[in-house]
């Protein structure tokens, strides 16, 4: 889901360690912290969209195809994050997707879930 090719579009880019953009440290616990949520969100309002409420996965993978992770991971990630199965991601949903790119990239062991 979120490896279509990216567009010509720019968009903030996602550093490995998500930390310059999101100030989450290497120490990820496993709660998401209101400031965590609140730097997703602006970068969920940054991310270029059709609709001003939900992204797509090619609109998400602007974003989250550059945080390094593999295909595989990305979309275990898309599948916990979209909640209600409609194939977009609101902002909430973003924001958790986020935050587990982060934990993932912080702990490469971590098996996610199917």
């Amino acid at each position: 889901i979120l490896t279509t090719p990216l567009s010509n579009q720019s968009v903030t880019s996602m550093p490995s360690t998500l930390s310059s953009t999101t100030g989450i440290s290497n120490q990820v616990g496993w709660v998401m912290t209101e400031e965590i949520r609140n730097r997703f969100r602006l970068l969920f309002k940054e991310l270029p969209k059709q609709n001003p409420v939900c992204v797509t996965g090619p609109e998400a993978g602007l974003y989250f195809n550059q945080s390094g992770l593999n295909a595989q991971d990305l979309t275990k990630i898309w599948m916990l994050s979209d909640q209600n199965r409609d194939s977009l991601l609101d902002l909430d949903e973003f924001c958790l997707a986020g935050f587990l790119c982060q934990l993932k990239l912080s702990n490469p062991n971590l098996i996610l879930p199917e």
